[in-house]
Protein backbone atom coordinates (compact mmCIF):
# COMPACT_ATOMS: atom_id res chain seq x y z
CA UNK A 1 0.00 0.00 0.00
CA UNK A 2 1.06 3.26 -0.67
CA UNK A 3 0.92 5.24 2.68
CA UNK A 4 1.53 8.24 5.03
CA UNK A 5 3.55 6.51 7.35
CA UNK A 6 4.46 8.68 9.77
CA UNK A 7 0.83 9.85 10.25
CA UNK A 8 -0.29 10.88 14.12
CA UNK A 9 -2.64 8.00 14.02
CA UNK A 10 -0.14 5.14 11.88
CA UNK A 11 3.14 5.53 13.46
CA UNK A 12 3.08 3.88 16.24
CA UNK A 13 1.76 0.94 14.88
CA UNK A 14 3.72 0.23 12.20
CA UNK A 15 5.70 -2.49 11.66
CA UNK A 16 9.42 -2.28 11.57
CA UNK A 17 12.09 -5.08 10.57
CA UNK A 18 14.68 -3.78 12.99
CA UNK A 19 17.23 -5.84 11.90
CA UNK A 20 17.49 -4.02 8.84
CA UNK A 21 19.74 -0.70 8.70
CA UNK A 22 18.34 2.31 6.65
CA UNK A 23 19.44 2.87 3.27
CA UNK A 24 22.74 1.15 3.43
CA UNK A 25 22.09 -1.08 0.11
CA UNK A 26 22.91 -4.37 2.53
CA UNK A 27 20.59 -7.09 3.15
CA UNK A 28 21.69 -6.85 6.94
CA UNK A 29 18.86 -9.51 8.27
CA UNK A 30 19.67 -11.81 5.36
CA UNK A 31 16.46 -12.59 4.51
CA UNK A 32 16.87 -11.37 0.64
CA UNK A 33 15.33 -8.27 0.60
CA UNK A 34 17.33 -4.85 0.75
CA UNK A 35 16.86 -2.14 2.69
CA UNK A 36 13.70 -3.34 3.61
CA UNK A 37 13.58 -1.76 6.92
CA UNK A 38 9.97 -0.23 6.75
CA UNK A 39 8.14 -3.22 4.91
CA UNK A 40 9.04 -3.02 0.78
CA UNK A 41 8.11 -1.70 -2.41
CA UNK A 42 8.61 -4.08 -5.22
CA UNK A 43 9.26 -1.53 -7.76
CA UNK A 44 11.97 0.35 -6.08
CA UNK A 45 13.15 -2.93 -3.77
CA UNK A 46 13.59 -0.83 -0.59
CA UNK A 47 11.41 0.56 1.58
CA UNK A 48 10.55 3.67 -0.29
CA UNK A 49 6.85 3.67 0.02
CA UNK A 50 4.89 6.33 -2.06
CA UNK A 51 2.76 8.32 0.30
CA UNK A 52 -0.76 8.60 -1.10
CA UNK A 53 -4.61 8.84 0.61
CA UNK A 54 -5.57 5.21 -0.35
CA UNK A 55 -3.56 3.33 1.47
CA UNK A 56 -3.41 5.51 4.28
CA UNK A 57 -7.03 5.42 4.76
CA UNK A 58 -7.06 1.79 4.19
CA UNK A 59 -4.46 1.36 6.89
CA UNK A 60 -6.03 3.66 9.55
CA UNK A 61 -8.88 1.02 9.25
CA UNK A 62 -7.01 -1.54 10.15
CA UNK A 63 -4.68 -0.08 12.75
CA UNK A 64 -5.23 3.52 13.63
CA UNK A 65 -4.02 3.87 17.23
CA UNK A 66 -6.68 3.56 20.02
CA UNK A 67 -7.15 5.19 23.16
CA UNK A 68 -4.43 8.15 22.57
CA UNK A 69 -6.50 11.33 22.45
CA UNK A 70 -6.74 12.00 18.53
CA UNK A 71 -8.24 11.04 15.54
CA UNK A 72 -9.38 7.78 15.09
CA UNK A 73 -9.27 4.18 16.26
CA UNK A 74 -8.88 1.52 14.40
CA UNK A 75 -10.68 -2.04 14.58
CA UNK A 76 -7.11 -2.62 16.49
CA UNK A 77 -5.89 -0.41 18.53
CA UNK A 78 -2.36 -1.83 18.59
CA UNK A 79 -1.38 -3.74 16.16
CA UNK A 80 1.55 -3.59 13.11
CA UNK A 81 1.25 -3.16 9.90
CA UNK A 82 3.46 -4.33 7.38
CA UNK A 83 3.61 -1.95 4.22
CA UNK A 84 3.88 -3.67 1.10
CA UNK A 85 3.53 -1.33 -2.10
CA UNK A 86 4.74 -0.41 -6.03
CA UNK A 87 2.66 -3.93 -7.42
CA UNK A 88 1.30 -1.82 -10.52
CA UNK A 89 1.71 -5.03 -12.74
CA UNK A 90 0.36 -8.93 -11.71
CA UNK A 91 4.04 -9.88 -11.38
CA UNK A 92 4.47 -7.02 -9.01
CA UNK A 93 1.71 -8.39 -7.21
CA UNK A 94 2.82 -11.74 -6.92
CA UNK A 95 6.44 -10.25 -5.74
CA UNK A 96 4.55 -8.58 -2.77
CA UNK A 97 2.41 -11.93 -1.93
CA UNK A 98 5.51 -13.71 -1.62
CA UNK A 99 7.42 -10.89 0.43
CA UNK A 100 5.08 -11.47 2.97
CA UNK A 101 5.16 -15.16 2.73
CA UNK A 102 9.08 -15.06 3.03
CA UNK A 103 8.73 -13.00 5.99
CA UNK A 104 6.51 -15.51 7.61
CA UNK A 105 8.39 -18.71 7.09
CA UNK A 106 10.89 -16.54 8.30
CA UNK A 107 9.54 -15.99 11.15
CA UNK A 108 8.29 -19.76 11.74
CA UNK A 109 12.00 -21.38 11.10
CA UNK A 110 14.06 -18.61 14.07
CA UNK A 111 11.54 -18.77 16.04
CA UNK A 112 10.23 -15.29 15.72
CA UNK A 113 13.60 -13.83 16.35
CA UNK A 114 13.79 -12.93 12.05
CA UNK A 115 10.75 -12.58 9.92
CA UNK A 116 6.41 -11.14 10.90
CA UNK A 117 4.25 -13.02 12.20
CA UNK A 118 1.77 -12.72 9.60
CA UNK A 119 -1.98 -13.09 9.96
CA UNK A 120 -4.11 -11.16 7.26
CA UNK A 121 -3.24 -9.19 3.82
CA UNK A 122 -5.35 -6.83 2.72
CA UNK A 123 -5.45 -5.79 -1.10
CA UNK A 124 -8.20 -2.79 -1.40
CA UNK A 125 -7.28 -3.01 -5.08
CA UNK A 126 -7.12 -4.94 -8.64
CA UNK A 127 -8.69 -5.75 -12.15
CA UNK A 128 -12.07 -4.88 -13.00
CA UNK A 129 -14.03 -7.71 -15.53
CA UNK A 130 -11.57 -9.84 -15.28
CA UNK A 131 -11.23 -13.83 -14.62
CA UNK A 132 -9.19 -15.82 -11.96
CA UNK A 133 -8.76 -18.61 -15.03
CA UNK A 134 -6.84 -15.87 -16.74
CA UNK A 135 -4.34 -15.18 -13.30
CA UNK A 136 -3.65 -18.59 -12.23
CA UNK A 137 -0.52 -17.46 -10.20
CA UNK A 138 -1.94 -14.91 -8.60
CA UNK A 139 -5.00 -17.20 -7.15
CA UNK A 140 -1.94 -19.42 -6.58
CA UNK A 141 -0.87 -17.42 -3.86
CA UNK A 142 -3.53 -17.20 -1.51
CA UNK A 143 -3.46 -20.97 -1.15
CA UNK A 144 0.30 -20.80 -0.58
CA UNK A 145 -0.28 -18.02 2.33
CA UNK A 146 -2.96 -19.81 3.53
CA UNK A 147 -1.40 -23.14 3.87
CA UNK A 148 1.31 -21.25 6.28
CA UNK A 149 -2.13 -19.43 7.92
CA UNK A 150 -2.19 -15.76 6.11
CA UNK A 151 -5.70 -15.23 5.18
CA UNK A 152 -6.43 -12.71 2.52
CA UNK A 153 -9.23 -10.61 2.06
CA UNK A 154 -10.06 -8.51 -1.50
CA UNK A 155 -12.50 -5.54 -2.40
CA UNK A 156 -15.29 -6.33 -4.63
CA UNK A 157 -15.31 -3.61 -7.68
CA UNK A 158 -16.87 -0.10 -7.21
CA UNK A 159 -19.35 -0.94 -9.53
CA UNK A 160 -22.97 -2.64 -9.65
CA UNK A 161 -22.25 -5.87 -11.38
CA UNK A 162 -21.88 -9.75 -11.02
CA UNK A 163 -18.52 -10.10 -10.68
CA UNK A 164 -19.42 -14.18 -11.44
CA UNK A 165 -20.35 -12.86 -14.13
CA UNK A 166 -18.54 -9.78 -15.54
CA UNK A 167 -15.01 -10.84 -13.67
CA UNK A 168 -13.35 -9.18 -11.12
CA UNK A 169 -9.31 -10.14 -9.73
CA UNK A 170 -8.52 -11.00 -7.13
CA UNK A 171 -12.01 -11.91 -6.04
CA UNK A 172 -13.09 -14.63 -8.58
CA UNK A 173 -9.93 -16.66 -7.14
CA UNK A 174 -11.72 -19.61 -5.56
CA UNK A 175 -9.39 -20.37 -2.75
CA UNK A 176 -10.57 -20.94 0.47
CA UNK A 177 -8.61 -18.38 2.19
CA UNK A 178 -9.00 -15.49 0.30
CA UNK A 179 -12.24 -13.39 1.67
CA UNK A 180 -13.89 -11.72 -0.83
CA UNK A 181 -15.72 -8.39 0.99
CA UNK A 182 -18.24 -5.91 -0.76
CA UNK A 183 -19.44 -2.20 0.93
CA UNK A 184 -22.46 -1.86 2.73
CA UNK A 185 -23.45 2.22 3.85
CA UNK A 186 -24.77 3.60 6.87
CA UNK A 187 -28.27 1.88 6.17
CA UNK A 188 -26.64 -1.08 6.41
CA UNK A 189 -27.49 -1.62 2.64
CA UNK A 190 -25.28 -2.67 0.22
CA UNK A 191 -23.95 0.73 -1.44
CA UNK A 192 -25.46 1.11 -4.86
CA UNK A 193 -22.16 0.81 -7.12
CA UNK A 194 -20.92 -2.45 -5.11
CA UNK A 195 -20.31 -5.35 -6.70
CA UNK A 196 -21.44 -8.81 -5.34
CA UNK A 197 -21.58 -12.36 -6.69
CA UNK A 198 -23.03 -15.12 -5.08
CA UNK A 199 -19.87 -17.33 -5.52
CA UNK A 200 -17.23 -15.08 -5.33
CA UNK A 201 -18.09 -12.28 -3.29
CA UNK A 202 -18.40 -13.44 0.85
CA UNK A 203 -19.43 -10.59 3.11
CA UNK A 204 -20.36 -7.23 3.38
CA UNK A 205 -18.99 -4.78 5.57
CA UNK A 206 -19.27 -1.21 6.48
CA UNK A 207 -17.75 1.05 4.13
CA UNK A 208 -19.89 4.40 3.40
CA UNK A 209 -19.65 6.62 6.29
CA UNK A 210 -16.28 5.25 7.58
CA UNK A 211 -13.87 8.17 8.71
CA UNK A 212 -10.58 6.93 8.91
CA UNK A 213 -6.61 8.65 8.27
CA UNK A 214 -5.63 10.70 5.57
CA UNK A 215 -2.81 12.35 4.51
CA UNK A 216 -0.82 15.72 6.83
CA UNK A 217 -2.45 14.18 10.02
CA UNK A 218 -5.69 14.91 8.42
CA UNK A 219 -9.20 12.51 8.04
CA UNK A 220 -11.58 12.33 5.88
CA UNK A 221 -14.85 9.90 5.34
CA UNK A 222 -13.68 6.99 2.53
CA UNK A 223 -16.14 5.45 0.70
CA UNK A 224 -16.10 2.20 -1.05
CA UNK A 225 -15.08 -1.14 -1.51
CA UNK A 226 -11.50 -0.44 -0.82
CA UNK A 227 -12.79 1.35 2.96
CA UNK A 228 -15.12 -2.67 3.78
CA UNK A 229 -12.19 -5.21 3.24
CA UNK A 230 -9.63 -3.73 5.77
CA UNK A 231 -12.40 -4.25 8.36
CA UNK A 232 -12.65 -7.96 7.82
CA UNK A 233 -8.51 -7.80 7.73
CA UNK A 234 -9.05 -5.80 10.87
CA UNK A 235 -11.33 -8.02 12.39
CA UNK A 236 -9.05 -10.97 11.31
CA UNK A 237 -6.24 -9.28 13.50
CA UNK A 238 -8.20 -8.87 15.86
CA UNK A 239 -9.21 -12.47 16.46
CA UNK A 240 -5.71 -13.67 16.34
CA UNK A 241 -4.82 -11.32 19.22
CA UNK A 242 -8.04 -13.08 21.73
CA UNK A 243 -6.22 -14.45 24.98
CA UNK A 244 -7.54 -17.95 24.54
CA UNK A 245 -4.85 -21.14 24.08
CA UNK A 246 -7.34 -23.26 23.09
CA UNK A 247 -8.64 -21.25 20.35
CA UNK A 248 -4.97 -21.09 19.02
CA UNK A 249 -4.04 -24.39 19.90
CA UNK A 250 -2.96 -25.58 16.68
CA UNK A 251 -1.15 -22.59 15.55
CA UNK A 252 2.33 -24.08 15.64
CA UNK A 253 1.31 -27.59 14.16
CA UNK A 254 -1.16 -26.70 11.97
CA UNK A 255 -1.16 -22.64 11.12
CA UNK A 256 -3.65 -23.16 7.67
CA UNK A 257 -6.74 -25.14 10.45
CA UNK A 258 -6.19 -21.94 12.38
CA UNK A 259 -6.81 -19.18 9.98
CA UNK A 260 -9.69 -21.32 8.05
CA UNK A 261 -11.20 -21.49 11.80
CA UNK A 262 -10.99 -17.93 12.02
CA UNK A 263 -12.44 -17.15 8.69
CA UNK A 264 -15.82 -19.83 9.72
CA UNK A 265 -16.32 -17.73 12.65
CA UNK A 266 -16.44 -14.44 10.60
CA UNK A 267 -18.75 -15.97 8.52
CA UNK A 268 -20.90 -17.62 11.46
CA UNK A 269 -21.06 -14.97 13.45
CA UNK A 270 -22.25 -12.14 10.92
CA UNK A 271 -25.36 -10.22 10.95
CA UNK A 272 -27.67 -11.50 8.17
CA UNK A 273 -28.60 -9.04 5.87
CA UNK A 274 -30.99 -8.57 3.25
CA UNK A 275 -29.27 -6.40 1.04
CA UNK A 276 -27.00 -9.11 0.69
CA UNK A 277 -29.09 -12.62 1.06
CA UNK A 278 -28.96 -14.31 -2.81
CA UNK A 279 -26.20 -11.94 -4.28
CA UNK A 280 -23.30 -13.21 -1.73
CA UNK A 281 -21.84 -16.44 -0.28
CA UNK A 282 -22.93 -15.62 3.35
CA UNK A 283 -25.59 -12.99 3.14
CA UNK A 284 -24.34 -11.50 5.96
CA UNK A 285 -22.53 -8.14 7.27
CA UNK A 286 -19.45 -8.77 9.13
CA UNK A 287 -20.04 -8.31 13.07
CA UNK A 288 -16.96 -7.63 14.76
CA UNK A 289 -18.08 -7.99 18.40
CA UNK A 290 -19.56 -11.40 17.57
CA UNK A 291 -16.78 -12.74 16.28
CA UNK A 292 -14.46 -11.77 19.14
CA UNK A 293 -17.51 -13.29 21.59
CA UNK A 294 -17.58 -16.96 19.92
CA UNK A 295 -13.49 -16.99 20.46
CA UNK A 296 -13.85 -16.41 24.47
CA UNK A 297 -17.38 -18.32 24.36
CA UNK A 298 -15.90 -20.91 22.81
CA UNK A 299 -12.52 -20.79 25.06
CA UNK A 300 -11.59 -23.59 27.24
CA UNK A 301 -13.36 -26.28 24.94
CA UNK A 302 -11.44 -29.43 24.37
CA UNK A 303 -9.89 -29.40 21.14
CA UNK A 304 -9.36 -33.64 21.71
CA UNK A 305 -11.78 -35.99 19.20
CA UNK A 306 -14.19 -33.01 18.11
CA UNK A 307 -15.83 -33.04 14.68
CA UNK A 308 -17.58 -29.84 13.51
CA UNK A 309 -19.19 -28.50 10.56
CA UNK A 310 -18.48 -25.12 10.75
CA UNK A 311 -20.79 -24.07 7.67
CA UNK A 312 -22.30 -24.83 4.58
CA UNK A 313 -21.90 -22.47 1.35
CA UNK A 314 -24.17 -21.71 0.01
CA UNK A 315 -27.01 -22.64 2.18
CA UNK A 316 -29.76 -22.23 0.55
CA UNK A 317 -27.94 -23.69 -2.77
CA UNK A 318 -29.09 -24.82 -6.22
CA UNK A 319 -27.87 -27.02 -9.12
CA UNK A 320 -24.59 -25.63 -8.44
CA UNK A 321 -21.94 -27.15 -6.06
CA UNK A 322 -22.05 -26.69 -1.97
CA UNK A 323 -19.06 -26.49 0.05
CA UNK A 324 -19.36 -27.68 3.75
CA UNK A 325 -16.63 -26.88 5.77
CA UNK A 326 -15.75 -28.84 8.11
CA UNK A 327 -12.79 -29.91 11.24
CA UNK A 328 -12.07 -33.60 11.95
CA UNK A 329 -9.10 -33.43 14.98
CA UNK A 330 -6.75 -36.37 14.98
CA UNK A 331 -7.12 -39.62 13.15
CA UNK A 332 -9.57 -38.56 10.19
CA UNK A 333 -9.34 -42.64 9.15
CA UNK A 334 -13.42 -43.30 10.02
CA UNK A 335 -14.40 -40.03 9.19
CA UNK A 336 -17.32 -39.56 6.33
CA UNK A 337 -20.34 -37.83 5.21
CA UNK A 338 -23.63 -38.90 5.00
CA UNK A 339 -26.55 -37.20 3.27
CA UNK A 340 -29.96 -37.76 4.10
CA UNK A 341 -33.02 -36.64 2.48
CA UNK A 342 -35.90 -34.98 5.03
CA UNK A 343 -37.36 -38.21 4.81
CA UNK A 344 -34.53 -40.26 6.79
CA UNK A 345 -33.58 -41.89 3.23
CA UNK A 346 -29.51 -41.44 2.90
CA UNK A 347 -28.30 -40.00 -0.68
CA UNK A 348 -24.63 -39.29 -0.31
CA UNK A 349 -21.71 -40.75 0.85
CA UNK A 350 -18.55 -38.64 0.84
CA UNK A 351 -15.40 -40.01 2.32
CA UNK A 352 -12.94 -37.21 4.18
CA UNK A 353 -9.28 -37.84 2.93
CA UNK A 354 -5.85 -35.88 3.78
CA UNK A 355 -6.66 -33.44 1.08
CA UNK A 356 -10.43 -32.52 2.03
CA UNK A 357 -9.04 -32.36 5.77
CA UNK A 358 -6.28 -30.28 4.91
CA UNK A 359 -8.26 -28.13 3.08
CA UNK A 360 -11.06 -27.94 5.39
CA UNK A 361 -14.39 -28.55 3.05
CA UNK A 362 -15.93 -31.08 0.86
CA UNK A 363 -17.93 -30.37 -2.12
CA UNK A 364 -21.70 -31.73 -2.02
CA UNK A 365 -22.74 -32.03 -5.64
CA UNK A 366 -26.27 -30.86 -6.04
CA UNK A 367 -27.69 -31.23 -9.31
CA UNK A 368 -28.61 -34.71 -8.71
CA UNK A 369 -30.66 -33.49 -5.75
CA UNK A 370 -34.35 -32.56 -5.67
CA UNK A 371 -35.09 -29.32 -3.86
CA UNK A 372 -35.76 -30.37 -0.49
CA UNK A 373 -34.63 -30.22 3.00
CA UNK A 374 -30.85 -32.64 3.68
CA UNK A 375 -29.31 -33.37 6.32
CA UNK A 376 -25.71 -33.39 6.18
CA UNK A 377 -23.87 -35.63 8.84
CA UNK A 378 -20.33 -35.91 9.73
CA UNK A 379 -19.33 -39.06 11.48
CA UNK A 380 -15.92 -40.19 12.99
CA UNK A 381 -15.85 -43.18 14.73
CA UNK A 382 -18.39 -43.21 17.67
CA UNK A 383 -19.31 -39.33 17.07
CA UNK A 384 -21.35 -37.37 14.72
CA UNK A 385 -22.71 -33.76 13.87
CA UNK A 386 -25.19 -32.92 12.16
CA UNK A 387 -26.19 -29.64 10.16
CA UNK A 388 -29.36 -28.68 7.82
CA UNK A 389 -28.83 -27.76 3.94
CA UNK A 390 -31.37 -26.39 1.84
CA UNK A 391 -31.81 -27.00 -1.74
CA UNK A 392 -33.99 -24.36 -3.36
CA UNK A 393 -35.93 -24.80 -6.55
Amino acid sequence: MCIRDSHQDLVQNIWINHLEIDNDGIDNDLNGYIDDRRGYNVSTQDDAHQQLTHGTSVAGIVGAKGNNGVGVSGVNWNVKLMLVSGADFESDVIEAYQYILDMRNLYTQTDGAKGAFVVATNLSGGIDRAFAADHPLWCEMYDKLGDKGILSVAAAPNESISVDVDGDMPTTCSSPYLMAVTNVDITDEIAGNAGYGTESIDIGAPGHGTITAALNNLYKEFPGTSSAAPHVTGAVALMYSTPCEAFLADLESDPAKVARRVRDIIYTTATPNNSLDEITVTGKRLQVDAAIKSTITDCGASTENTIKILSIRPNPGDDQDAKVYFEVTGDITEAYFEIFGSNGAKKAEIEVDYEAAELGYITLSAKDLLPGVYMVTLRNGDKKVTRKWVKAI
